[in-house]
């Protein structure tokens, strides 16, 4: 998922293999065990480029199919992302997972749809569907 190519090829070899695609369920995490002070540059990026970007770049290249099938993409997550302090060793995680969370938020105005205006609805603490 860090890198655009690849989410477009996924996307494309799974439309063409299942007939369209009406789900996205985006899974992928990176959370490094490590105190804030010792997380460094690259492992900041990762975090963000695999929690957080991925999912743009993977939903952005599934948007044609979805749109045309009216389905819809979720992005699970821990409750430490949103609903509870984050645990201990595990901070880039929670950042980068709340910020996935926002991000999803408002991702669901943003992915057309054949039937109806787009709309994001929370299903769990610790997952966010967009419709």
């Amino acid at each position: 998922m860090t890198r655009e190519e690849s989410c477009q090829e996924a996307s494309t070899e799974a439309a063409k293999g299942l007939g369209g695609i009406d789900a996205l369920v985006y899974t992928p995490a990176v959370g490094p065990l490590a105190r804030l002070t010792d997380v460094d540059a690259e492992t900041w990026r990762r975090a963000f480029d695999t929690n957080v970007i991925g999912a743009a770049r993977i939903t952005a290249a599934a948007i044609p199919c979805l749109a045309e099938s009216g389905g819809t993409a979720a992005y699970l997550s821990t409750v430490s992302a949103s609903s509870t302090d984050p645990w201990p060793g595990l901070g880039s995680y929670a950042v980068s997972k709340t910020a996935l969370d926002k991000w999803s938020r408002l991702g669901g105005s943003s992915i057309p749809r054949s039937d109806s205006p787009g709309s994001s609805s929370e299903t769990a603490p610790a997952a966010r569907e967009i419709r």
